[in-house]
């Protein structure tokens, strides 16, 4: 049974709206981490970045 599209569009809003609220979330979180480890971040980031550029340069 197909639903409507009034229930479609209903259900893909909802769903938009909680992929935005999970997005805020993480988004938060990580601000967060980044404030209270700013030096571990770095160090992380540095890290990866040069993991990727090995993986890349292959």
């Amino acid at each position: 049974m197909q639903m409507p599209t009034e229930e479609l569009q209903d259900d893909l809003v909802e769903r938009l709206e909680r992929v935005k609220q999970n997005w805020t979330e993480l988004n938060e979180r990580v601000k967060t981490g980044v404030k209270q480890n700013p030096i571990l971040c770095l160090t992380g980031a540095l890290l990866l970045g040069f993991v990727i550029g090995k993986l890349v340069s292959r």
